[in-house]
């Protein structure tokens, strides 16, 4: 068992959360093409919860994400085991689109967020987009901050959240551009903190 998924029951495509499941499908359907001829990357596939979004479009795509997701990824086509997010087995320039559901607020530290966006941004071609789902805090913060979650075992665990102020200004600045961001109504308090969902839309800025 790894830190985040614990007792997790693995089944592809299973996700409980409509805000990844449901609205967050129709958002994908939106922003990729079926046109493009470079893969899709699927960056922290987990479950496989937009497998079926992406089948649709019929486009190329290869999952990746940890050991700790091998069970869950049984069937995903391409599927790539990885040790870090911050050293992907992939030539520059390679990937038309990419897509981070949830994945950044798991990571251990600032350095490995930092490390595994510039690496994201070494695979994608030049103004492909990358669509991210992530937890954004309240306030101004310009750097992510640590606060304690539930891990769903009853126990707690450290998650990063990100003001909209440090996602642009700090994560992804100097590869990313952010040109749209969504605001998703569901959201939840998490260690007294008003923590809410965004769907943002960043273009691959030349290196």
């Amino acid at each position: 068992m790894d830190k985040w998924h614990g007792g997790s029951k693995y089944e592809i495509g299973y996700e409980p959360s409509g805000f990844v499941a449901g609205s967050g499908q129709e958002f994908l359907l939106h922003h990729l093409t079926s046109s493009e001829r470079n893969p899709v990357l699927d960056w922290g596939a987990w479950r496989g919860r937009n497998l079926s979004v992406l089948r649709s479009l019929g486009r190329e795509v290869v999952a990746v994400d940890g050991p700790w997701a091998r069970q869950a990824t049984i069937g995903l086509e391409n599927f790539v085991e990885v040790q870090r997010f911050s050293q992907l087995p992939f030539p520059d320039d390679y990937f038309s689109a990419v897509l981070s559901w949830r994945v950044l607020h798991n990571m251990h530290s600032v350095q490995e967020i930092m490390a595994s966006v510039r690496e994201l941004r070494r695979v994608m071609c030049l103004g492909a987009p990358l669509l991210l789902a992530v937890r954004v805090a309240e306030g101004d913060e310009p750097f992510p901050v640590k606060i304690l979650n539930g891990n769903g075992n009853g126990g707690k665990r450290e998650d990063f959240y990100f003001s909209e102020n440090s996602l642009r200004d700090y994560v992804l600045w100097g590869s990313f551009k952010i040109v749209e961001t969504h605001r998703i109504e569901e959201g939840e308090m998490v260690d007294g903190m008003a923590v809410m969902n965004r769907y943002i839309v960043a273009e691959c800025l030349a290196i």
